[in-house]
């Protein structure tokens, strides 16, 4: 009976633990999050939208979560003429593996929702909104 309410406790322990690394540990990691009411960092992605335009060096990482809490990692690097954006979403179910973009531009728009982060004008062709940070 011990045998059993040991293991019983190390399984609900192991979710435990397993569930919580999520938001909150990719914060923890220092990357940009914005998601499931964890915000974390965002500061780091103003900062590289700065260094974009002020033509600086800069990198930043971005974690992303689907609503089954999967990750989508965004890698941002900017070598002073483009953007390189590397998006990972292997670990997503529904995921589409690493994707990588070649962009011109990053902006921060603020509309009625929150503040909304977008790369533009990407080769292969896409607009993508890297995040949206929620207005309380």
């Amino acid at each position: 009976m011990k045998v059993i309410k040991l293991l019983l406790i190390s399984s609900l322990l192991i979710t435990l633990v397993g569930c919580s690394n999520g938001p909150e540990k990719a914060k923890k990691n220092g990357d940009v999050v914005s998601d499931f009411g964890v915000v974390g960092n965002m500061y780091k992605l103003d900062k590289f939208i700065l260094d974009t335009e002020s033509k600086t060096q800069s990198k930043v990482n971005i974690t992303r979560f689907t609503k089954e809490g999967d990750p989508i990692y965004i890698h941002l690097d900017f070598n002073g003429r483009e953007i390189l954006m590397e998006k990972d979403s292997s670990r997503d179910k529904n995921g589409k593996g690493i994707k990588k973009f070649i962009c011109k531009s990053i902006s921060k728009l603020e509309k009625s929702d929150g503040t909304h982060y977008e790369v533009a004008d990407c080769q292969p062709n896409t607009i993508s909104e890297l995040l949206v940070y929620q207005k309380k």
